[in-house]
């Protein structure tokens, strides 16, 4: 009896973590910045595109107003030209009855047929 017992030897954990666990710590941190900066730049591409939606809407509702603005302007001249027109007519009416003026004051009433004929034409 003069043999050895030879005892297995046991490592007992320390206070230091296994490798493998301060690998998978390092990993994770990694991840969650990778994460982080991808959720990142996404948040800024997603403000960017609405930027530039607001951007398009204003631009439309400018050329919009303008083109409203010019359509009252072209409405305005329109309006003014047709008054320049009845205008023009009613002094050419007006110099016709003039004209026609002298010989129905030897007629009686027939000068003032003409100028009701005249203002109901205008009506």
């Amino acid at each position: 009896m003069s043999e050895k017992v030879v005892l297995p030897k046991f490592d007992l954990p320390g206070k230091q973590m296994h490798p493998a666990v301060k690998l998978l710590w390092m990993v994770g941190g990694l991840m969650a910045l990778a994460v982080l900066a991808l959720g990142g730049a996404l948040w800024r591409h997603h403000s960017m595109e609405v930027a530039e939606e607001n951007r398009k809407q204003a631009e439309i509702a400018a050329k919009t107003a303008q083109a409203n603005a010019d359509a009252e302007a072209a409405k305005a001249r329109q309006a003014e030209a047709a008054a320049k027109a009845v205008e023009a007519k009613a002094k050419s009416a007006e110099a016709d009855a003039a004209k026609k003026k002298p010989a129905a004051m030897s007629g009686g009433k027939k000068g003032d047929d003409v100028v009701d004929k005249l203002l109901a034409s205008f009506k």
